[in-house]
Parts: structure tokens; sequence; C-alpha cells
């Protein structure tokens, strides 16, 4: 909340919540640009990340711990772009999430990243 209403505050100066999702994703899913194997840690910690997102999105979160960075969402978010933002950060995730899988020769990591973008999926499209 606070960084949306920095943005409106201080406009495109002010650090946006698209490049706090950026930034995290950077460090979460480091493999995934160099297609490298994903070892049990890093795939817990992958899920995590989907999940509290996801979570957030039905409205369930209130609180969002993403790698260290936490977020508290203290206003309304269906009258807010929160929803809308992390919903376009994770569709444009898991295009990179599918497009490594299909690259993958590591089984598990290739395993992995299926499930992971099935769970996206879900919490894009509940209903389906």
């Amino acid at each position: 909340t606070n960084l949306i209403n920095a943005e409106a505050t201080m406009g495109s100066s002010a650090y946006q919540i698209t490049e706090l999702l950026a930034d995290v994703k950077k460090g979460i899913w480091s493999e995934l640009p160099g297609r490298k194997p994903i070892d049990v840690y890093r795939r817990n910690l992958q899920k995590s990340y989907v999940g509290t997102l996801s979570s957030f999105l039905g409205g369930g979160a209130s609180v969002i711990n993403l790698g260290g960075v936490t977020l508290n969402i203290s206003s309304p978010t269906d009258k807010s772009d929160i929803k809308s933002v992390i919903s376009a950060h994770l569709a444009s995730l898991r295009t990179e999430i599918n497009a490594a899988a299909a690259l993958s020769t590591d089984p598990m990591t290739k395993y992995h990243l299926q499930d992971v973008s099935k769970r996206i999926d879900k919490a894009l499209n509940p209903k389906d």
C-alpha cells in the first residue's frame, strides 16, 4: 500500500510495486534465465513464493513475506492496483517457467516447474 501511495505522490520517481516484484523475482527465480537445475531448498522457496502471491489473489493474505521482504497490505485490495499487478506478475512468471521447463534436462527441476506452472494457473483461473 505504501508503494502505491508513494507512486501516487511521487510519480515515476517512486520505487514501484512492479519494481519490487521484479527485484524479488530475480533473486528467487535466478535459475530460470540460465536453465540451471533447481535444488530442493530453492524449489521450496519458489513454491512458497507462488503460494504466498496466490493466496493474496484469493483475498486471504494481508501480510506477504517475499524472500525476506515483508509487505503489509492495509487497504482493500479490490480497490487498488495490487491484485492487478500480482496477477500480471504471476502470468509473466508462468511464461518464463514454461519456457524453462520445456528446455530443462534435470527431471526434478522439470517436474517442479510444471507443478508451479499449474499452481499459477489455478491461482489466476480459480474456477477452471
